[in-house]
């Protein structure tokens, strides 16, 4: 195990989340050239014609992953610089990185929040498992 193996899921991490970024950007992009959206809707976000339903739940997807992940990078980090890095650490940033993707298939598909919520607590007792051990590391 080397210590830079922490820094992998955070380059996962960042990958699906610009790749979900740019693909947001296309189908706007798309939806205001077919006429499905007006471009005005992305000026302030607020005219009465909006997104279609599939484009809010790719917004949402994608603001989700500005929301908790950022901390799982700061975890990560921390642990990168504290000199933390264990196999334990490791396999649960993997955890984390494929339970956030299983999350945003589960919520850009068919969307059941019975099927996503358990992905989304999951991915969240991870995380804050993550931060637990790099606290018990640091007073240890």
């Amino acid at each position: 195990m080397q210590r830079v193996d922490i820094l992998f899921p955070a380059v996962a991490m960042a990958l699906w989340t610009l790749s979900l970024l740019l693909a947001l950007g296309l189908r706007r992009f798309i939806a205001v050239r077919t006429r499905h959206v007006d471009h005005r809707y992305y000026q302030t976000f607020d005219t009465a014609e909006g997104e279609p339903e599939s484009l809010r739940k790719h917004t949402r997807n994608v603001e989700n992953l500005f929301e908790a992940p950022p901390l799982f990078y700061a975890a990560l980090l921390m642990i990168y610089v504290a000199g933390r890095v264990d196999a334990v650490v490791v396999i649960a940033a993997w955890i984390y990185f494929g339970l956030r993707v299983l999350h945003s298939l589960i919520h850009l598909s068919y969307n059941r929040v019975t099927h996503r919520f358990p992905v989304y607590a999951a991915s969240s007792g991870v995380l804050a498992f993550l931060w637990i051990k790099l606290g018990l590391s640091l007073v240890s």
